[in-house]
């Protein structure tokens, strides 16, 4: 099983980092060259504001698939304390 990363309780899935590679640092999926999870984490974290670090916060301890803001481009689903994709 591959290692998560947690940002405040939430756990990075392999499908969130592979997928936020390929749209957000614009790395094909075939390409053996790709950001690490830390590297990911790290961007995240400057990528989020105030805001959308509040409703992380406040919605992720939910069993129902939410999807947040990142940004005015993305949108991020999380369920159950686990990042599970970005579009």
């Amino acid at each position: 099983m591959s290692k998560k990363i947690e940002i405040r309780g939430i756990k990075m899935t392999h499908h969130f980092w592979e997928r936020y590679n390929e749209r957000i640092f614009l790395i094909p999926c075939s390409e053996k060259r790709k950001c690490s999870k830390n590297e990911v984490k790290r961007d995240l974290k400057k990528k989020l504001t105030n805001n959308e670090r509040k409703c992380l916060d406040l919605l992720s301890h939910c069993n129902k698939e939410i999807k947040i803001p990142l940004g005015q481009i993305y949108t991020m689903i999380i369920k159950d304390r686990h990042f599970v994709t970005i579009y």
